[in-house]
């Protein structure tokens, strides 16, 4: 006998649903009740640093990055590592404003990447410090107006920011962390214009270089407008007709504008890098990365010459670039990023084989390798 197809009843999903809402909402109760343990223990720890040193250090980024390892190596998903990262480091961050507020000083420049490093490196309940450039990034943690600062130091595919390193030598400051930044725009429009109907794109120089190919293959002979800043060329948006502006992500999430196309020139492949600096340098975390300056004589040869000593020593530079100012006598400098923490007993036989060769060697600091 055939039988028949009996319908489910309606009431049965319902009822998994409410279930499974009920579940998530004992699971939020325990998740705030840890969380605000963790907060009152982060709070404890305060008072005891307080209590114990004149000028306790509070950011402790090797302890940081430790734990977010740790917690990656534990994670089992469907969370994936980068998303655990984040979330566990926004927790950090809210416990450690408990602790002591957390203030981030960046240079202000034609984008606001040096913002989503700061944001990024020590989350959005720090408190940030806009600068006008570098160097008051630098002079405001020498001076102790601020803790921290980030500052950029290479950008893929331009190349190494030879200002922001040239400030190590003027300014007696460790880096302390590293923060990479995917580059990504986004060609904003008023509503209701079409791709089609676009007769001008503005954008920042830096943007306009980065963007150029996809505005080659997609925007072919529509004209393109050098401004001064984003804020320019969203205030064109909003007051030309058929006129549209390439900025970054941040920027077209609070202008209101349409947007007409993301990830515009990126390809997945521009990164903008900073480093974190601050006036004390960063006990080992087990995954460390130091950066040097080392200035050589310019003569034949020198590159092989400075690279020698690592590989004598065991040591791969992760990066190397050639800044492209020299000193008043001549000498060229180069940027030198190594695995390894500068404790290691390597490194002081690096410097002092250097040294040999007449090649000045200043150390940046080593910092724990980006944990998200």
């Amino acid at each position: 006998m055939k039988k028949e197809n009996v319908p489910h009843s309606k009431e049965e999903p319902l009822s998994a649903l409410t279930g499974l809402r009920q579940r998530i909402d004992k699971i939020d109760d325990s998740i705030l009740q840890l969380v605000n343990e963790r907060a009152k223990t982060a709070l404890q720890i305060g008072e005891l640093k307080k209590k114990t040193d004149s000028e306790p250090q509070f950011y402790r980024p090797e302890r940081e990055a430790q734990l977010l390892r740790t917690l990656k190596k534990k994670n089992t998903g469907p969370l994936d590592d980068t998303a655990v990262g984040a979330l566990f480091r926004e927790i950090m961050s809210v416990c450690l404003e408990l602790e002591q507020p957390t203030r981030v000083g960046f240079p202000e420049l034609d984008d606001m990447f040096p913002r989503q490093a700061a944001l990024k490196h020590f989350g959005r309940t720090s408190i940030s410090v806009p600068l006008q450039t570098t160097e008051d990034v630098f002079r405001g943690v020498a001076d102790k107006t601020i803790p921290f600062g980030v500052i950029p130091v290479h950008n893929v595919p331009e190349g190494v920011v030879s200002e922001s390193l040239e400030h190590f030598l003027e300014y007696p400051l460790f880096a302390c962390g590293e923060v990479s930044v995917p580059v990504r725009y986004c060609l904003l429009s008023n509503e209701g214009t079409l791709p089609g109907g676009v007769m001008r794109i503005c954008a920042p120089a830096r943007a306009q270089v980065r963007s150029h190919r996809w505005l080659d293959a997609h925007y072919p002979g529509v004209e393109r407008l050098v401004v001064s800043s984003q804020a320019e060329a969203i205030d064109r948006v909003r007051s030309e007709k058929a006129t549209t502006a390439i900025v970054d992500k941040m920027a077209a999430e609070q202008c209101g504008l349409s947007c007409l196309a993301s990830d515009v020139g990126s390809e997945g492949k521009c990164v903008a890098r900073f480093l974190v600096i601050g006036r004390t340098r960063v006990p080992p975390s087990g995954q460390d990365r130091t950066s040097l300056l080392v200035s050589v004589p310019d003569n034949p040869g020198k590159l092989h010459a400075l690279l020698t000593p690592f590989k004598e020593h065991c040591i791969d530079p992760v990066h190397i670039a050639e800044l492209s100012v020299r000193s008043a006598d001549g000498r060229c400098c180069f940027f030198v990023v190594c695995p390894g923490h500068c404790e290691d007993p390597a490194f002081e036989a690096v410097t002092s084989a250097l040294a040999t060769q007449a090649a000045d060697c200043t150390l940046l600091g080593s910092y724990p390798v980006e944990a998200c």
